[in-house]
């Protein structure tokens, strides 16, 4: 059902998107999620959530494993670049705008299919 293909999606975002990262640019999560949601037939809103919810758990969980690989060392020094803020914020702010990144890219792809259709 719809569930399935959700969750399919999310996971195919986030194994793609993951092997992306390797090879290619920060962004590369959003076409991943343009490709995908535009494969589904979901509303625009459902695929930016689907969007937004597979690239903050891969870019939240990424910047987490790299934090506690330095324990946290890099964080707290990019924290005091930016006036003060701690590791876990910084890594709040990585997942929200990872989240943002796939959410939006998703989105385009929703869109784009609609706009085929019309």
């Amino acid at each position: 059902g719809q569930m399935k293909q959700l969750s399919l999606g999310i996971a195919s975002i986030i194994l793609v998107g993951f092997l992306g990262h390797q090879l290619g640019p920060w962004w590369i999560i959003a076409p991943v999620a343009a490709v995908v949601a535009l494969l589904l037939d979901r509303s625009p809103a459902v695929c930016f959530g689907m969007g937004f919810a597979a690239a903050a758990l891969l870019w939240g969980s990424y910047a987490s494993w790299l934090d506690w690989s330095n324990a946290g060392l890099l964080s707290q020094q990019i924290g005091v670049l930016f006036r003060g803020l701690s590791g876990p914020q910084l890594l709040a702010i990585t997942t929200t705008l990872g989240g943002l990144v796939g959410g939006l890219g998703a989105l385009t792809g929703s869109l784009g299919r609609q706009l085929m259709r019309s």
